[in-house]
């Protein structure tokens, strides 16, 4: 006769023990923490790493440009050209990118008003406007190295409705010669009136 002898239950897991806390793993604890802290944060689910915009890469001048501009008379100390975008209201909205202006105020040395710059608008904590060529009404093209002022400062305030990839500025300012775009110094060798 077969006996039939119940099947063994499986005994339950057991649990591996844990390890106590000691004052060595939370004094550790702690250390990190605080190196976190006095190292500006650490990223977190409950902290945003901060991005700060980088200004734009200096940048050569084009070829022939510093000779052009001292022959139109664009090097007299103190001397700067009016521009705006042309039909344009007082405000607007720019992106990065290619950008035409015009002299509006009146002529500029050697260039008559209603010259048109081209160039180009690069993003950074500001609006920089770096233009290459100058297009006079009567059909010359000049090399040139300007770069945009408004007010004291390089460049165009980024105003209240700019985005990451627009930015509402002010449609007027004025352009001086540099030596190398994206340094903030004007030639030291300009002449005098």
């Amino acid at each position: 006769t077969r006996v039939k002898t119940p099947a063994k239950t499986p005994a339950p897991p057991q649990q591996k023990p844990q390890p106590k806390e000691t004052s060595s793993s939370a004094s550790t604890v702690g250390a990190v923490a605080l190196t976190c802290t006095l190292a500006a944060g650490c990223p977190g689910p409950t902290t945003t790493p901060q991005v700060r915009p980088t200004p734009p890469q200096e940048a050569e001048c084009p070829p022939g440009s510093a000779q052009a501009m001292k022959e139109l008379g664009l090097l007299r100390i103190g001397d700067s050209g009016r521009v705006d975008f042309p039909n344009t209201p007082k405000y607007i909205t720019v992106r990065p990118g290619p950008a035409t202006i015009r002299l509006s105020a009146r002529d500029w040395s050697k260039l008559p008003y209603g010259t048109l710059f081209s160039g180009e608008l690069l993003f950074g904590e500001r609006v920089q406007g770096r233009f290459t060529q100058a297009h006079t009404p009567d059909g010359h093209t000049y090399a040139v190295c300007l770069e945009l002022r408004s007010g004291a400062e390089w460049g165009w305030e980024k105003l209240a409705g700019s985005g990451q990839d627009t930015a509402k500025i002010l449609s007027g300012g004025f352009l001086e010669p540099v030596k190398r775009f994206g340094e903030a110094w004007r030639y030291e060798d300009r002449e005098k009136r």
